[in-house]
């Protein structure tokens, strides 16, 4: 993918519910976008399902890669596939700091749920392993 780092942005949301039997589902989805023009690159929804004994059990749901032969995009998916858990965990915390200190005006609900943050830089969210499948950024242009 030709795209300079700095214009990879995430884009984090939340949505709980149950299911038919009575499960609990906490679903938190990350989008992964190119922030000049808002084009989704990668989404996955992470869920953590907790049934009634209090067990929980992880898993990766829907996952949508705009570009299948990209390195880049696959890269993230190779990422987010592997520890689950700990992926849904991890960002998990962000969304109880976002709970923890009160919703206000500006708190928007969109498709995919609560929206926890929106044009944050995929570096906070992927490693550099991943972000290096991208293009070097764009030299700076001289005059």
């Amino acid at each position: 993918m030709n795209l300079p780092k700095e214009l990879v942005q995430a884009d984090l949301y939340y949505a709980s519910g149950k299911n038919e039997t009575g499960d609990k589902i906490a679903e938190i989805t990350l989008q992964i976008v190119n922030g000049e023009n808002r084009t989704e690159i990668f989404a996955t929804t992470f869920r953590r399902i907790t049934d009634k004994s209090r067990k929980q059990t992880f898993e990766l749901g829907a996952v949508r890669i705009e570009q299948g032969a990209d390195e880049f995009s696959m890269a993230i998916y190779d990422h987010f596939r592997a520890s689950v858990d700990s992926h849904f965990k991890n960002l998990m915390s962000e969304v109880t700091d976002f709970l923890e200190t009160g919703l206000d005006t500006s708190t928007w609900i969109g498709a995919y749920g609560l929206r926890i943050y929106s044009g944050i830089s995929a570096e906070g969210v992927l490693p550099a392993v991943v972000m290096d499948k991208l293009e070097a950024p764009l030299p700076l242009a001289t005059e």
